[in-house]
């Protein structure tokens, strides 16, 4: 049985990591964000902005999109994970017949 613990041990951890790959692309959107703002008077470069903003934009649509994937994949590794122990204590109990 130990080994089961660990291996939802396991799965629960993975989940971590993709929830912080998740926070990583939350960043990334933020960072775009940032720069789309902080560039007030393209001057002489104004022919630019507009390259720059397609750029940007689709940066950060695809950011936007790791993060959710990444977030999908963390709450499936977790649901899994519970099921996996639900099931589990079900068939100790079925076994057993305590419940």
């Amino acid at each position: 049985m130990s080994d089961f613990t660990v291996e939802l041990g396991a799965l629960r951890t993975d989940a971590t990591t993709f929830d912080d790959l998740a926070d990583f692309f939350v960043g990334m959107v933020d960072t775009i964000q940032q720069w789309q703002s902080n560039i007030p008077d393209w001057g002489l470069m104004s022919d630019a902005k507009p390259g720059f903003d397609t750029a940007t934009s689709g940066i950060a649509t695809f950011a936007d999109t790791g993060r959710t994937t990444m977030q999908d994949i963390a709450n499936n590794l977790r649901n899994v994970a519970d099921v996996y122990e639900a099931e589990e204590e079900a068939g100790v109990h079925a076994s057993t017949g305590i419940y």
